[in-house]
């Protein structure tokens, strides 16, 4: 592999379990309840988290 193929995310990689996009959503939603109206700032916040 070069540096390159390390550097770019591949396209084929398994999104992850049903069992964790669930719980993503759940957490997602109680922290939706204490900023409210904000769903694009606290998706992103989720990610940057779990990055």
């Amino acid at each position: 592999m070069t540096e390159t193929d390390l550097a770019t995310p591949s396209l084929d990689a398994p999104s992850g379990s049903p069992a964790l996009r669930e719980q993503f959503a759940q957490v997602r939603t109680e922290v939706g309840k204490a900023v409210v109206g904000q769903d694009g700032a606290v998706t992103g916040l989720m990610i940057a988290l779990l990055a």
